[in-house]
């Protein structure tokens, strides 16, 4: 078992809300899996007394960890029409924001016109036809999209319906196997990690619940900002500790 530090302050000094309550022997890979009927085993949950940061410790070694989750499957079948419906929603506030974004940061830029007679001037050669790009005119390019912890990639199949150049990480290999043939191509079968994709190549990278398993959340978040482009956007959904429903239930919280 690995100790773990809070990762936002990363201090060592914590209140313990709930204790673990597993047989470390009897860890298997169906513990690991995504599932919406919760069996109420958890690691030792803490508190940050100095940040309030909810994070578990001590945890499995990271390679145990690895390979637990490479042999998990998802068993949320039935919710993934909701699922689909509401994460597609929220793709598309965020393009509009993006959008929006754009469109504001343009309008404070001074245009630079090389020449205003452009199109008065375009001379037709060759049998009344011109180059595309005297016209100044760019194709544009489908933004590209990742999904960390895509499952069978139900998601990555709505960002694409939206017109998105996906691609996904997932290492549950079961889980990808459910995948369509033109989505699953586009998945890399393994844990996020440095190296997989270029700098700079994302305008999009989202992670819907899955931030709270990623045993070493700052380097997840250090090589995502890595190969997000400068203007590129992050859609993450986190459990919140702090909500009442999870105040309410307490350690029978489906998030502990």
């Amino acid at each position: 078992m690995i100790k773990q530090v809070c990762a936002i302050c990363e201090k060592n000094n914590y209140t313990v809300l709930y204790p673990e309550n597993f047989d470390i022997a009897k860890i298997n890979s169906r513990i690991f899996s995504a599932r919406r009927l919760p069996d109420r085993i958890h690691y030792r949950i803490v508190k940050c007394k100095n940040c309030n940061l909810v994070y578990s410790t001590p945890i499995l070694e990271y390679a145990k960890i690895e390979k637990l989750y490479k042999k998990s499957f998802t068993s949320y079948d039935e919710h993934l029409e909701n699922l689909q419906e509401t994460y597609g929603y929220y793709l598309r506030e965020l393009n509009k924001f993006r959008n929006s974004k754009l469109e504001t940061r343009n309008n404070f830029q001074k245009p630079k016109i090389k020449n205003s007679k452009r199109f008065e001037n375009l001379k037709f050669k060759n049998s009344n036809l011109f180059r595309i790009s005297d016209l100044g005119f760019r194709i544009s390019q489908p933004m590209t999209l990742l999904e960390i912890g895509c499952g069978n990639g139900f998601f990555l199949k709505e960002a694409y319906r939206q017109g998105f150049d996906v691609y996904g990480v997932e290492p549950g290999k079961s889980s990808v196997a459910k995948a369509k043939p033109v989505i699953r191509k586009k998945i890399i079968v393994d844990i996020f990690k440095p190296g997989q994709f270029e700098k700079n190549f994302f305008d999009v990278i989202c992670c819907f619940q899955t931030f709270d398993h990623i045993p070493n959340p700052n380097t997840m978040l250090d090589e995502s900002y890595k190969i997000l482009k400068k203007d590129g956007l992050m859609l993450f959904f986190n459990h919140d500790a702090g909500a009442w429903q999870n105040k309410l239930l307490g350690e029978k919280s489906p998030i502990i």
